[in-house]
């Protein structure tokens, strides 16, 4: 009998790995994949740079697209950021509902942007 279950459940773990092996195996359609980094000021542009160093050894095959917060960067990092190669959206600032001076962690005003 126990062996019977041990078969049974050897079984089944079989089954279950093939079925959700799909899900983990690379697709050759990338179109509608990518990193997204949002840069919300000029602090985080050597964050920006070390993810694309990390993603270019990683060797990923899927590309970095750039959530730039024009009105909070200087034309000079913009056009930076743009002369590297990335794939650039601006992105308008979201704000909480309540005044951001609020806010426990003031650090933490530009999470909301991420929504986007």
């Amino acid at each position: 009998m126990q062996k019977l279950v041990a078969v049974l459940i050897a079984i089944a773990t079989v089954l279950i790995s093939i079925y959700y092996q799909q899900h983990f195996v690379m697709k050759e359609d990338t179109k509608r994949r990518a990193w997204l980094t949002l840069l919300v000021n000029e602090e985080y542009v050597p964050g920006v740079l070390a993810l694309v160093c990390s993603l270019k050894r990683a060797k990923s095959m899927y590309p970095l697209v750039v959530l730039l917060v024009s009105d909070q960067l200087s034309a000079e990092v913009q056009e930076m950021i743009l002369n590297e190669g990335y794939l650039v959206r601006p992105v308008e600032t979201i704000y909480p509902t309540q005044k951001p001076g609020n806010l426990a962690f003031q650090r933490l005003t530009h999470a909301w942007t991420k929504l986007h």
